[in-house]
């Protein structure tokens, strides 16, 4: 699973919190649990959605692009 905190950023391939916000109100409407997303974005993205209630789970291809470590 691969997921972005970030739904502005145009560097990322594909934003997760943007399907995050969709999958509850697309998986209700359809009268499903689970759908298939994609983000018609210059670079693209595909995501399998489920609602696992409260929370939205994501499935799809990444590609690490940063790594790093907080200390508090």
């Amino acid at each position: 699973a691969c997921t972005s905190a970030s739904s502005a950023s145009a560097m990322l391939t594909a934003t997760g919190a943007a399907h995050a916000s969709i999958a509850p109100y697309w998986t209700e409407q359809l009268g499903k649990s689970s759908i298939a997303a994609f983000q018609a974005s210059a670079r693209g993205g595909f995501f399998h959605c489920t609602m696992r209630q409260p929370r939205v789970s994501f499935a799809g291809a990444c590609r690490l692009f940063l790594e790093g470590r907080i200390e508090t």
